[in-house]
Parts: C-alpha cells; structure tokens; sequence
C-alpha cells in the first residue's frame, strides 16, 4: 500500500519553523516555507532557508535530495582505488563536498539546521531499512549492532575520513557533530558505537 501524501495545513506555521524541521515530504516544506514567505515577506531569515532549500531540493519540478545523492556518491569513492585515480578522486569529493552545502559560503544555523533535518531522516531510514542490515549477496542479515556499527562507519568515512583527503577537516566538522548527536540519540551505545567506529 502507498503512503499517502500529507497534504498543506496552516497549523504547520504554528511556532514556526519547527514544523518545517520535522517535515519529511520536500514538496510539503517547500509549500510552508512559500506560504510563510507570503505572509512575512521581508523575513531574511526564512530567505536564507528557502536558499538553503533550493540548493539541496532544486528549483524545478525535479526534487531529488541532493544531500542524499552526494552522500551516496561520496560512499562510493571512499571504495574506489587512489593511487591511480587521487586527481580525479579529489575532483569528487570536493565536488560532493559542495553539494552537501559543506563549502557554502557560511555555515550558519539555518545551514545547520537543515544538516540536522537530514541527518535524522537519513539515520533513521538506514535504521528502519534492509541496506545496512544484509550480508554479502543479500543472503541473511546482521545483527541491529552490526547495523548501527555499519551507519556509523560511513558517517565518519563522509564527515571525517574523505573531507581529510582534501583537508576540509575543519569545514566538515559541523555537518560530523550534527550526525554524530543524532546518531547518538537515536541508536543505543550510539556514542560507544560511533568512536568505535573505522
């Protein structure tokens, strides 16, 4: 059965913008955001979030999560050869790097904001869903430790790991914190897990 798609209530700019945070439909948070805009329309912050919107969602029909597709791309270069490809390879990661919105031009709240938006959406999903939790040929399943230590490898692979390869350690640095509390809040050990982690 297809999940039915929430539809725009006014109740979701009560005690704005924390609806807005919590919402997982894209297409629903941009109509909030729209219609809050409508009604304050000198509001620079919720100018910079709209910014903050469009650089991860687009501005056409199309509102693939950008955020979400860099941070499978960069899974896939940390499994790639480097002696032979590092130009290339550095090429990506930067690329990938300024699509999750680590190199904008400042990392504010609003910035961070929509990190942590992802950040519970993404850990949540990979918690719930089969990828983190199949064995080698999709044959059996690991244990929900197993699991959470395979999150949390990626999470320090794409915050920490390949942002030193091109020395963005310190720019990256908000987007780790962020995922690590959220990890930690929502996986039990979750902070034993994660430092554990390669």
């Amino acid at each position: 059965m297809m999940k039915k798609k929430k539809e725009f209530k006014m109740e979701y700019l009560e005690n704005w913008p924390v609806h807005y945070y919590e919402l997982d439909d894209s297409g629903l948070r941009l109509q909030c955001i729209n219609e809050y805009l409508n009604q304050h329309p000198d509001s620079q912050d919720d100018m910079r979030r709209l910014e903050i919107y469009q650089h991860r969602f687009g501005t056409g029909l199309s509102t693939q999560d950008k955020y979400y597709y860099a941070w499978v791309m960069l899974k896939s270069v940390s499994q790639s050869t480097v002696i032979f490809n590092r130009s290339h390879r550095e090429k990506d990661i930067r690329k990938y790097m300024i699509d999750l919105g680590v190199l904008s031009a400042k990392t504010d709240q609003f910035q961070k904001q929509e990190w942590e938006n992802f950040a519970v959406s993404f850990i949540r999903d990979a918690l719930k869903g089969s990828s983190y939790g199949s064995m080698l040929m999709g044959l059996g399943k690991v244990s929900e430790r197993d699991k959470a230590f395979r999150i949390a490898n990626d999470i320090r692979t794409v915050t920490i790991s390949l942002p030193r390869e091109i020395c963005l350690e310190k720019e990256a640095q908000p987007l780790y914190d962020i995922f690590a509390k959220a990890f930690a809040e929502a996986v039990e050990d979750g902070e034993d897990i994660l430092r554990l982690a390669r």
